[in-house]
């Protein structure tokens, strides 16, 4: 295991973001502001909270990102058509939802309700995993797909 992955991986909580901006896009707004209070606690410098995928495609144009938290049900639609964007600028992603466990690519996915520690644990996955250099297309066809366990 790379040096780099092992840091990662064996990063305490309360740095695990240290430094890092995190744009969490979360239509449910006692959800989003309990996972923007869980990021600042991991140490996060900046975060931002959008709750539309027009929300948040403005934002990704305003302010560089180094992690994205995506629900998948967003009040204009699917989070999941942000994942090219978010992909071409490198932006690291973690999935969340309350539909049962889903498999998409290599991005971690966290069920809600989900507790700090399982969150803390999805962003140390990532963290230590490569990010994929490309997706191209729609994010349906380019995940291989939403598969339920």
């Amino acid at each position: 295991m790379p040096d780099q992955v092992k840091h990662a991986i064996h990063r305490p909580i309360d740095s695990l973001l240290s430094g890092l901006n995190v744009l969490i896009i979360e239509d449910e707004h006692i959800v989003a502001l309990d996972l923007d209070d869980q990021l600042q606690k991991m140490g996060a410098c900046l975060t931002f909270i959008c709750a539309s995928v027009a929300g948040a495609k403005l934002q990704l144009k305003s302010q560089r990102y180094d992690l994205a938290i995506l629900d998948i049900k967003l009040s204009d639609g699917s989070g999941l058509s942000l994942l090219p964007i978010l992909a071409s600028m490198a932006i690291p992603v973690v999935i969340t939802s309350g539909y049962p466990v889903m498999d998409i690519a290599k991005i971690p996915f966290v069920q809600k309700p989900y507790t700090a520690a399982i969150l803390a644990g999805a962003i140390q996955q990532l963290l230590g995993a490569p990010m994929p250099k490309k997706i191209a297309g729609p994010a349906v066809q380019v995940c291989g797909l939403l598969r339920p366990s």
